[in-house]
């Protein structure tokens, strides 16, 4: 197990994170999301940095120019944190860190913002790409009920 897989796992088992081990230097981190119900990260070992990659949405239907534009002008405000579209036009938020860096601290600071800025554009931006009537939720199932 390399130094990064170590101070991966002590970070996030100290965070208390739900996550699984997809491999050697990858993880799968599911973050409860108030817009989207869950939010996954996927972080992947390069050589010498950490990288970071969580699916948004979908490339959308309609609107193609004020989603994109939407969040073009997003990243403008985000830190560590950038909206980026694979070729099928689907967006995705990616950060990177070198790997010296990585510690409970910095991935606290990069899952929590993740979910920041997930839940402050979720909602309209997948309103502005889809047609989807207002009564219509889009923060995932509801919880199941107690007891």
């Amino acid at each position: 197990m390399s130094d990064l897989e170590r101070r991966v796992d002590a970070a996030l088992g100290a965070l208390g994170a739900d996550y699984d081990r997809l491999g050697p230097r990858a993880w799968g981190v599911r973050l409860p999301s108030q817009a989207r119900g869950t939010l996954t990260v996927g972080l992947d070992g390069r050589e010498r940095t950490l990288r970071l990659t969580a699916f948004f949405m979908r490339a959308p239907d309609r609107n193609h120019e004020a989603v994109y534009g939407r969040l073009l002008a997003k990243n403008l405000e985000m830190f560590r944190w950038a909206f980026a579209l694979d070729e099928l036009g689907d967006v995705y938020m990616v950060a990177r860190v070198p790997w010296a860096d990585v510690g409970e601290d910095l991935l606290d600071e990069l899952l929590g913002l993740a979910l920041v800025y997930c839940d402050e554009v979720y909602e309209v931006t997948v309103r502005t790409g889809f047609d989807i009537p207002p009564d219509v939720s889009l923060s995932g199932p509801p919880p199941p009920p107690a007891g």
